[in-house]
């Protein structure tokens, strides 16, 4: 018998300003010891598009795009048996006004 786990929903959203190296977006979730999870980062900007998105837990990158021309946009799916946090990166090709970062996916305690 499978035991039944409800999925918790994942919903971030932050405002932050478009910058030429890696800028922290502002989102920081905690995913729970003994989860499974899936999550995805789309960066919605304001003159300037993305040329890097990064989902990253600490100085692991997880999921990582690299263009330009197009809003970016990456996932990352996993276990993990210890508490995560997950924070997501970005980086533009000019610093020309302010983006909008949006992290949404679920992650399902197993304990």
């Amino acid at each position: 018998m499978v035991n039944s786990r409800t999925p918790v929903a994942i919903q971030e959203q932050a405002g932050f300003p478009e910058r030429t190296s890696w800028v922290d977006t502002g989102i920081s979730v905690v995913i729970p010891a003994k989860s499974f999870y899936s999550v995805s980062l789309i960066v919605l900007y304001q003159n300037t598009a993305p040329s890097r998105v990064m989902i990253e837990n600490g100085d692991t990158a997880l999921g990582l795009n690299e263009g330009s021309g197009v809003s970016l946009s990456t996932s990352y799916a996993g276990y993990t048996a210890k508490e995560i946090t997950l924070t997501c990166s970005a980086m533009f090709p000019a610093e020309n006004g302010n983006s909008i970062a949006k992290m949404t996916g679920f992650y399902i305690p197993m304990s």
